[in-house]
């Protein structure tokens, strides 16, 4: 395991994939949807261009709530 300066995990692209593969799956079995800007957001994060609170951070922006 590789840890950041925090402590904190750091993922690589494969397991980031995977993450966001179940969240998707788990998401579209709620009959959700998983909108074109919410899967660029996704992208960034899978390519580790962004962090997992920056990913939350965006999807509370876009639906109004921070």
């Amino acid at each position: 395991m590789v840890l950041s300066t925090t402590g904190r995990r750091i993922r690589n692209s494969e397991e980031r994939q995977r993450d966001v593969a179940n969240a998707v799956h788990s998401a579209e079995l709620e009959g959700g949807t998983v909108s074109s800007e919410t899967r660029a957001d996704l992208d960034e994060f899978i390519a580790g261009r962004i962090d997992a609170d920056e990913l939350v951070r965006r999807g509370l922006a876009r639906i109004g709530t921070q």
